[in-house]
């Protein structure tokens, strides 16, 4: 009866230290991936790319439109303008 009890106890231990040994590893690369994603948060909300504004024509078709702070002509549709 006592020598059951050992063996038992034995088999627990083994079975608890091989357990924890895998919690342990589980645990690591949960934290790896916890830390990958707030990285990929970080990227997203940090490093933002500045809005792009399409102007959509009656067939469908888009253009760009360009932010009122750069020139709307480049020097020789001006200079063709003004003749």
């Amino acid at each position: 009866m006592y020598n059951r009890t050992l063996v038992h106890y034995r088999n627990m231990l083994i079975f608890y230290r091989r357990n924890y040994k895998a919690i342990i590893t589980i645990m690591y690369a949960l934290v790896f991936i916890a830390i990958a994603e707030l990285g990929v948060i970080g990227y997203f909300v940090f490093i933002k790319p500045p809005p792009q504004y399409y102007a959509v024509h009656d067939d469908g078709s888009l253009s760009g439109i360009k932010p009122l702070t750069q020139p709307n002509f480049n020097s020789g549709a001006l200079s063709q303008w003004e003749s």
